[in-house]
């Protein structure tokens, strides 16, 4: 496959990028400290709000945009979002504090922003974050003139313009799923942290010989906490393994005490209770072997987007039977559905239809454990009438 720096010289494509950086910040300081180190490398545009630089960059050349997230007006995912819509492949860097949860999370969903750097800034690490910025815009500005240049070649076009898109696919699907290892591995931190704390609460509890309910909602709790911390860890492990599950720690499991376990903990959060989560299972299911935590935590995934897609007090149907040495779990809803289009992407990853709320690493993760099993997944959907997966696993399968 021929490199897009060799169709650069084959087709004699020049003038991609002006090597113009635009700093938009509201504080007026910052940007005259960022403009005068920017200097030294670039041409500096500069913008004291969002409006401000969205209407220069109608007219001015600009190559990379480095943009605080907090402005009043307008936000910096706000601002890359308008320039998304220039057309113009201007490639965004967001400036943040670690602390601004929803704004890393809106810059990921919306894959506006190449990047974000979390204050105070480093430097060296500025300006390695602008020259990979640059790289991609040019490399996007390539490929928008070389498929237009390709057009009349009617034979080869498809095909050539599908590996042009891919490897800016991969270019920035790279970088995204950095920002979220980097992101998860933060939060997997501190929840280790916060669930070491906890487990002491609950020896006390013990110690001080507290009432039965009280116990056994904390010791849910805690399961629950504890299912969540692995999710993580295993979304880092699909992240750093290229979608491979770690080793699998499987073991022989009760079906019905499965799907109860992972019934109770979707049922920790006030919209799980709020749904009507029936249980249906045969009473002669045989035992499976299995890595019990993971699929606990891939049904608790598919029953949550389930709770997500319906209203209070509708139903949720969980059925599972045994035929022809396969375990079939089905979660079957009312709710809002889904279109074609989003069915063939829904286990992608980093694919999301719940914007802000979402990292779109769940049902990937759920593909992959389920694939690890040996088993795979069947997923019907219908806009406005519902959905039904299926998670089928074999039986029979070693230890």
């Amino acid at each position: 496959m021929m490199k897009i720096e060799e169709l650069i010289r084959k087709y004699q494509i020049s003038g991609l990028v002006s090597n113009t950086v635009m700093v938009v910040d509201d504080e007026i300081e910052n940007v005259e400290v960022m403009s005068l180190f920017m200097g030294k490398y670039f041409k500096v545009l500069t913008a004291n709000s969002g409006q401000e630089a969205y209407e220069t960059l109608k007219s001015k050349d600009c190559d990379v945009v480095i943009v605080d997230q907090r402005m009043p007006g307008m936000t910096g995912v706000q601002l890359l979002d308008r320039i998304n819509q220039l057309d113009r492949d201007i490639t965004g860097i967001v400036v943040t504090a670690f602390t601004e949860y929803q704004a890393i999370m809106d810059a990921i969903n919306q894959g506006n922003a190449f990047k974000f750097l979390i204050k105070p800034l480093d430097t060296p690490q500025l300006l390695a974050a602008v020259r990979e910025a640059m790289e991609r815009t040019m490399y996007a500005r390539a490929i928008r003139q070389l498929v237009g240049k390709l057009d009349h070649k009617i034979d080869s076009l498809e095909q050539k313009n599908l590996e042009l898109q891919q490897m800016q696919h991969r270019f920035i699907q790279a970088e995204r799923f950095s920002t979220v290892g980097r992101m998860t591995s933060g939060i997997v931190h501190e929840m280790g942290n916060a669930l070491s704390s906890l487990m002491f609460i609950g020896q006390e509890l013990q110690r001080l010989d507290c009432t039965k309910d009280l116990h056994d909602i904390f010791e849910l709790s805690i399961q629950g906490l504890e299912s969540l911390h692995r999710t993580l860890q295993d979304i880092m492990a699909l992240i750093r393994n290229n979608g491979v599950v770690g080793r699998l720690y499987k073991k022989e499991t009760n079906v019905r005490a499965l799907l109860q376990d992972a019934v109770k903990l979707a049922r920790l959060n006030k919209e799980g209770r709020l749904r009507d989560i029936k249980l249906r299972t045969g009473a002669d299911l045989p035992p499976v072997i299995l890595d019990r935590q993971r699929v606990i935590q891939a049904l608790v995934n598919i029953i949550n987007n389930a709770i997500d897609a319906t209203k209070p007090h509708d139903q949720i149907l969980i059925e599972a039977a045994a035929k022809d040495g396969w375990l079939n779990i089905t979660v079957k809803d009312n709710g809002i559905g889904m279109d074609e289009e989003v069915l063939q992407h829904v286990v992608e990853p980093l694919f999301s239809t719940k914007e802000s709320s979402g990292l779109g690493m769940g049902m990937y993760m759920v593909d992959a454990v389920i694939k690890a099993h040996g088993g795979f997944l069947d997923i019907h959907s219908k806009k406005g009438e519902g959905t039904m997966v299926s998670v089928v696993l074999p039986y029979g399968t070693d230890l």
